[in-house]
């Protein structure tokens, strides 16, 4: 993402309870499992093959916790349109549209079922009152997954996830309507780092929960 990390310090405490959707190999995750010694990271990868880099590279970190899951609006199985081994982040549980125009070096050459969970249900199984920030990187099921957060979206106090202007991939809610979503919970949109015209990474935060 366009948008560093270290920017959520202004929002959330030295024991952050920070959740990762879209987590990958877990690049992202030992940053933020560096950054913040003292807290607690959540990482979400649905992808068997990728799933077991993010547990090898999260190993030595005892402030990470991962989960074979995606996040998302049900606790179901659901079908996930994989990007081909070279690009495996394009990964998504919507279909590919201008996605496979816009970056025809991508080829999405199979579907796989993966198990998908909501925020509101995890959270009540794993014992989780509180998230101070998140960072969604879902390929365009960022919002989905936050409109079935439940209680727990109350206590989020920041943020950053990709959105699209563009529908990449079918049935994406474009950046109008997230952010205005967005501002009817209460944040505040403080930076947009937009990599091309079709997408962009945005940070969101609540004007009450500055550190």
């Amino acid at each position: 993402m366009g948008i560093p990390k270290r920017v959520l310090g202004r929002y959330i405490r030295e024991d952050a309870v920070i959740v990762e959707a879209g987590a990958h190999r877990g690049i992202d995750t030992v940053q933020f499992a560096r950054l913040w010694p003292d807290g607690r990271i959540h990482a979400f990868e649905p992808v068997p093959h990728v799933y077991e880099h993010l547990q090898r590279n999260t190993a030595p970190y005892g402030n990470v916790t991962t989960y074979q899951l995606a996040l998302g609006d049900r606790d179901a199985a659901m079908p996930m349109w994989l990007s081909d081994p070279e690009h495996d982040y394009s990964s998504s549980l919507l279909e590919p549209r201008e996605h496979l125009a816009e970056f025809p070096e991508i080829a999405f050459e199979q579907t796989m079922s993966v198990r998908v969970t909501t925020l509101e249900s995890w959270a009540e199984r794993e014992g989780i009152d509180r998230i101070d920030a998140m960072w969604l990187d879902m390929q365009g099921y960022e919002l989905a997954a936050l409109k079935a957060a439940g209680p727990v979206l109350e206590t989020i106090r920041a943020i950053i996830m990709e959105v699209s202007a563009t529908e990449l991939y079918a049935g994406v809610p474009l950046w109008p309507e997230v952010r205005a979503w967005l501002e009817s919970q209460g944040f505040q949109i403080e930076q947009e780092h937009w990599h091309r015209q079709s997408f962009a990474d945005v940070l969101a935060a609540r004007a009450d929960r500055r550190r």
